[in-house]
C-alpha cells in the first residue's frame, strides 16, 4: 500500500488529513458510531502494513542488531565519560540519595549540548539503518525500523529536532493511561499535555506495540557507563523496556556531566546497551 494510499483511507474514516502531528485531528467519543473499534482495528492494521512492521522479529532485523552492536563504527566506541563533577554519594546510597543529589547539582539544559546529542544519534540511526540493509541484502524500506522516542520534561533533552531531521514518521511515543501500563502510538497523532508539562498522544490514538520497536532512545535522571538506568522512580518505564524485543538496542540520552561510574540497580532494571551524549553513542561496558 502507497503511502498516498494510507493517507486517503485514514482521511475518510477520521474525516481529516493525516499531515503533521500538529494538524492531525481525532474523531471525538460523542462522533463515533458504534463500529468504532472495528474502524480502529483497520486503522492500526493499514498503519502496520504502510510501516512494514514485521517485528517479532525478522531474523535479519536481530542479526543487524548484534552486528551493529559489536561493530567498530565510530558512533560505538567503547568507553563512555564519565561525569567530570566530584563528592557524588557514597557506594551505600539509595536510588532516592541519587536522584537528590542529581536534581540538585545538574546544570540547566542548554541548545548546545542538546544539538551534539542529536547529531550523535541522527550518525548512529543512519548506521543502524545501513547495517539493517545490509544483512538483509536490501535497502530498508521508509519506516521499516520504528523508534521509541520521549517528549522531553523540562529537565529532559529534547529530541524533537532529530524527529524533524528523521521525519516524525519513524516515531513512537508514550502515553501514561489512567492505570495500567504506557501504551505506545505513533508520533504524528495529536497530542494533548501530560500532567509533567510534555506532549502525549490523546486518548483515542491508535496503539502500537513493543514488538514493532527496532530501536529505542530512553530518557532518565542518570545513567552510569555501565548502561544502568536511574528513573524518577515510578518504574513506568522499566516495566516498558522489559516488552521490547531482547535484540532491541536501548540508548540512554543525556548530558555527560549525568553518566557516571556507577549506580545503584535493582534486578528488574533495564541495562541500556548504549549511551548517548554530547560525545557521540557509545556502547556501554559490560
Amino acid at each position: 500500500m502507497t503511502a498516498s494510499t494510507l493517507r486517503l483511507v485514514l482521511a475518510l474514516t477520521l474525516g481529516s488529513p493525516l499531515t503533521t502531528r500538529e494538524t492531525v485531528e481525532r474523531e471525538t467519543p460523542a462522533r463515533r458510531p458504534i463500529s468504532s473499534r472495528l474502524r480502529r482495528a483497520a486503522i492500526q492494521l493499514l498503519w502496520e502494513r504502510s510501516q512494514n512492521l514485521v517485528r517479532p522479529t525478522q531474523r535479519c532485523q536481530a542479526q543487524a542488531s548484534k552486528q551493529f552492536a559489536a561493530s567498530d563504527h565510530p558512533a560505538t566506541e567503547r568507553s563512555p565519560s564519565v561525569s567530570p563533577m566530584g563528592d557524588t554519594p557514597g557506594a551505600d546510597a539509595s536510588k532516592a540519595d541519587w536522584r537528590r543529589w542529581v536534581r540538585n547539582h545538574r546544570q540547566t539544559v542548554s541548545a548546545a549540548p542538546t544539538a551534539a546529542v542529536v547529531a550523535g544519534l541522527r550518525t548512529f540511526i543512519e548506521a543502524f539503518d545501513e547495517r539493517s540493509a545490509a544483512v538483509a541484502g536490501r535497502p530498508v524500506p521508509p519506516g521499516a525500523n520504528l523508534i521509541l522516542f520521549y517528549r522531553a520534561m523540562p529537565d529532559e533533552l529534547s529530541l524533537d529536532s532529530l524527529a524533524d531531521a528523521a521525519g516524525w514518521q519513524r516515531f513512537a511515543v508514550t502515553r501514561t493511561p489512567p492505570a495500567g501500563p504506557l501504551t505506545l502510538h505513533p508520533a504524528i497523532g495529536a497530542m494533548e499535555q501530560h500532567r509533567y508539562g510534555f506532549p502525549q498522544p490523546t486518548a483515542d490514538a491508535f496503539e502500537l506495540q513493543p514488538r514493532h520497536m527496532s530501536l529505542a532512545l530512553v530518557p532518565g535522571v542518570a545513567f552510569d557507563r555501565h548502561g544502568t538506568r536511574l528513573g524518577h522512580g515510578v518504574g513506568y518505564f522499566d516495566e516498558l523496556l522489559a516488552r521490547l524485543p531482547e535484540d532491541c538496542p536501548r540508548v540512554g540520552v543525556a548530558l555527560r556531566e549525568l553518566v557516571f561510574d556507577r549506580l545503584p540497580s535493582e534486578p528488574h532494571d533495564v541495562p541500556m546497551t548504549h549511551l548517548a551524549t554530547e560525545d557521540g553513542v557509545v556502547t556501554v561496558e559490560p
